[in-house]
């Protein structure tokens, strides 16, 4: 609540918002009304994997089973909940979530009232994992 505030008044005063996307300059336009921003794009430089994990053997998986991967940020709007709603429904795949998150005790607790945690797996990260 105090950050929109704070936004909402200084927006206007400044000589550039920066952004992370066009959407996000669109929103920023429609919401508060301000032409000066400029997308900056927030991808990382590539870098390759020191090593191949095989999800399937980490997490003692048959083969057959498909991987519905996340990876990032547990937060809102990123889809998962509908996911975890619709596990059940999906044949021969489990969820893998790669990260954490505001969301991640709740979305394991979505899992749980849907029974669907055994087809649910939440990784910190890889490194743990090799």
């Amino acid at each position: 609540m105090a950050f929109k505030l704070i936004e909402r008044l200084f927006i206007k005063r400044v000589d550039l918002v920066l952004t992370t996307g066009e959407m996000d300059s669109e929103f920023l336009h429609n919401y508060y009304g301000i032409n000066n921003t400029l997308v900056i794009r927030n991808i990382p430089k590539l870098q390759l994997p020191d090593a191949k994990i095989d999800l399937h053997q980490k997490l003692k998986l048959d083969r057959s089973k498909k991987i519905l991967l996340y990876q990032g940020v547990m937060i809102d709007g990123r889809g998962i909940e509908l996911i975890i709603d619709q596990l059940e429904k999906i044949e021969n795949a489990v969820l893998v979530l790669l990260g954490d998150g505001e969301r991640r005790k709740k979305w394991e607790q979505l899992a749980l009232e849907k029974n669907v945690e055994s087809k649910v797996y939440f990784l910190e990260q890889f490194r743990k994992m090799i």
